[in-house]
Parts: structure tokens; C-alpha cells; sequence
């Protein structure tokens, strides 16, 4: 079984603004990697069909607004 993902306020807060502030469709995907996944209650694997991305990119796009 999967583990419950844990996020911050701030991290959440980070991905509304750099979705609000996207310039290209890869800041979008990058933002959404993690609100779909916080705000709808999606996991990983739907949100990477929903974004086209593979599992392993939502995982890194998240790290990235994480860092």
C-alpha cells in the first residue's frame, strides 16, 4: 500500500502561485503535479495520466517546488 502524501502549507501556496504565474505549459504541468494531487486527491499515478507526464516526473516536479 502506497503512502499518504504530506504537504506543506507553503508548498501548496508555492504551486498555486507558479500555476497562476505559468508562462508555459511546463510550469502548468509542473504546478499541477502537485495540486491535483492535494486538491482533487488524486494519486501519482492518475495525476500522470491527467498530465501526460510519467510517474517519475510528477514525483521530481514535486521535489523541485518542494526545494
Amino acid at each position: 500500500m502506497a503512502r499518504a502524501a504530506y504537504f506543506k502549507d507553503e508548498e501548496i501556496a508555492r504551486a498555486h502561485q507558479l500555476g497562476r504565474q505559468a508562462k508555459t505549459a511546463s510550469e502548468l504541468r509542473k504546478a499541477l503535479s502537485l495540486l491535483l494531487i492535494t486538491e482533487s486527491g488524486l494519486d501519482a499515478s492518475k495525476t500522470s495520466d491527467i498530465l501526460g507526464i510519467s510517474e517519475r516526473t510528477v514525483f521530481r516536479n514535486r521535489g523541485n517546488i518542494r526545494n
